[in-house]
């Protein structure tokens, strides 16, 4: 739905793309007579719209910081000429202009999704000094590293091609962020390869690639057109490589009806390249590793830093430091809460501190 935009403006009548609470919808869905169609994903919904001239969104997508920050994001784009966004990554769709995979290639890793490496290398308390860094922007200085050119591809058997990702056989803890329930069968990148030194059981198939894309000048088109936005897409491109479902479509024209659509941007690929970057990087410092959470480390050592894309931060220091397990650690009182826990599971864990 084109402009204009709407904060929190509910029974106005006005048109437009208004933003409201995740809670409103069953609500307006009933106001409206579940009239015209609406979009879920992962079971909230997300839009609806019930007419041609109304389209509510929900703000959780965007998760401003406040309203003057929703105005900030809106400013940006109706600057950059795109209509009120879902999410941030309709931001980058906008200026990402690459093709979508063919299927033959993706098939042999289709159903694949990746996930960051998070474990607690150590647990207890732990005298310090400790160290906690996280690295800046880590998906986008992944992503910029070169990406395999999906139109370049070949089948191959052979794990010395320069730039790959192969089905393999491997030992049990050949991928060491994979622990040992998961040895067997794995995707592995010829990044991984070389920096583990991985020796396969049975390669299974692979694909290999003549050439690389750079995705730097899409992150820089952004920086220039979307100022209220670019620090936050970091990470909202990453969803639309890392999962083959997209949103379920309700619509009621002619009864309750659902359907799911599938996500024409999945690419198990470049989701594999992305994440394992990280997790090397990761890797480099695991003998003063305690914990690492995704981008985040607690480690022993001081570690270089710097303000770019892709250096590492300092955080924060810290005496000692306690840990339970991925994901949950603190110093003293301090409780640090990571994606992927509640605030209900906060009371258990202090009870087990």
């Amino acid at each position: 739905m084109a402009w204009p935009a709407w904060y929190r403006l509910l029974g106005s009548g006005e048109a437009g793309s208004i933003y409201v609470e995740p809670s409103a919808f069953p609500g307006l869905l009933a106001a409206h007579g579940k009239s015209g169609q609406a979009w879920k994903f992962r079971k909230t919904w997300t839009t609806y719209r019930p007419n041609r001239k109304i389209a509510y969104k929900s703000l959780q997508k965007l998760n401003p910081q406040s309203e003057e920050d929703f105005w900030h994001i809106m400013d940006s784009c109706r600057g950059a000429g795109v209509d009120p966004p879902t999410s941030f990554a309709d931001i980058f769709t906008s200026v990402y202009r690459h093709r979508f995979p063919l299927r033959s290639i993706l098939a042999p890793f289709f159903g694949s999704r990746f996930g960051g490496w998070q474990e607690a290398l150590r647990t207890g308390s732990i005298e310090g000094p400790v160290y906690w860094y996280d690295i800046n922007k880590a998906y986008r200085w992944s992503a910029c590293q070169g990406l395999p050119r999906m139109e370049t591809a070949f089948p191959t058997l052979d794990f010395t091609e320069p730039c790959a990702i192969y089905l393999v056989d491997v030992h049990q803890k050949a991928i060491p962020w994979s622990g040992a329930k998961h040895a067997g069968v794995q995707i592995v990148t010829s990044e991984m390869r070389d920096a583990l030194d991985v020796c396969p059981l049975e390669i299974l198939y692979g694909v290999g690639f003549r050439d690389r894309v750079s995705l730097s000048p899409v992150f820089s088109e952004i920086d220039k057109r979307f100022p209220w936005c670019n620090s936050r897409i970091s990470r909202a491109f990453w969803g639309l490589w890392n999962g083959n479902s997209g949103p379920e479509v309700w619509t009621w024209k002619s009864g309750e009806k659902s359907r799911d659509m599938r996500n024409p941007w999945y690419n198990p690929i470049w989701a594999a390249f992305i994440t394992s970057r990280i997790k090397l990087r990761m890797w480099q410092h695991h003998r003063s590793a305690l914990h690492v959470f995704i981008d985040s480390i607690l480690s022993r050592e001081e570690l270089p830093t710097g303000d770019k894309v892709g250096d590492f931060r300092l955080v924060n220091q810290f005496a000692s430091v306690w840990i339970r397990f991925a994901g949950w650690w603190g110093s003293g009182n301090m409780v640090v809460k990571h994606s992927g826990c509640t605030k209900e599971d906060l009371p258990k864990i202090l009870l087990k501190k």
